[in-house]
């Protein structure tokens, strides 16, 4: 039976029926043919590009022209709000009286933008600290914190513009605006040269 069945390979039902010397009832049916069933999938000539733009989107990027180019687009915007800022200053019949309120007004946007600004184009506590260890006068996170409520009178834990125009402007003076003030007189002494004026040369004459 051995010898018989190296023989055949693949032996079908029918040989097998032959082989055996019993009765086949225990042999397992036949296994119909079960056809294939294939699912047709259409996708969209833009799928990939919009999947692509979703991704983007859904996951920060690492590239520093992106991100400078965000940056850039942030500080114009807040720089827009600033400038409509002045705009009600100028208008406001209450600093009408001012002397050269619209250069004042220039000077102290320019000097705002130079905060490390949050989301919000706000003063934080820790824009605020970073500022004055750059004008040479660090303070503690505690001393920070005072200056923002001697500011905002406590209404607030940031420096918005208007409480940044207000205290300048105002007759208060507060530690911030004297730090600021100061700096501004030393750049100005820093600026006008000392000593008699410089010779002119004949290339300067008209």
């Amino acid at each position: 039976l051995a010898q018989r069945l190296t023989d055949q390979t693949r032996p079908d039902r029918r040989t097998l029926r032959s082989l055996l010397p019993g009765p086949v009832s225990a042999l397992p049916p036949p296994r119909e043919h079960q056809p294939r069933t294939f699912i047709s999938l259409y996708i969209s000539p833009g799928y990939h590009q919009t999947r692509r733009e979703q991704i983007s989107a859904a996951m920060p990027s690492n590239r520093g022209a992106q991100g400078g180019k965000a940056f850039g687009q942030l500080k114009a915007q807040q720089r827009e709000k600033l400038d409509e800022i002045n705009k009600e200053y100028m208008e406001d019949q209450k600093y009408r009286d001012e002397e050269d309120l619209p250069e004042k007004l220039e000077g102290f946007k320019n000097k705002y933008a130079e905060f490390d600004l949050n989301d919000q184009g706000e003063i934080d506590i820790m824009g605020l600290k970073q500022m004055m260890e750059k004008l040479g006068v660090p303070k503690t996170h505690l001393d920070v914190k005072k200056m923002i409520v001697e500011v905002t009178g406590g209404s607030s834990n940031t420096i918005n513009y208007r409480d940044f125009v207000r205290m300048m402007l105002g007759k208060r003076s507060a530690v911030l605006k004297l730090v600021l003030v100061f700096e501004d007189k030393a750049n100005g002494a820093a600026s006008t040269p000392g000593g008699p004026p410089p010779k002119r040369d004949i290339s300067s004459l008209p």
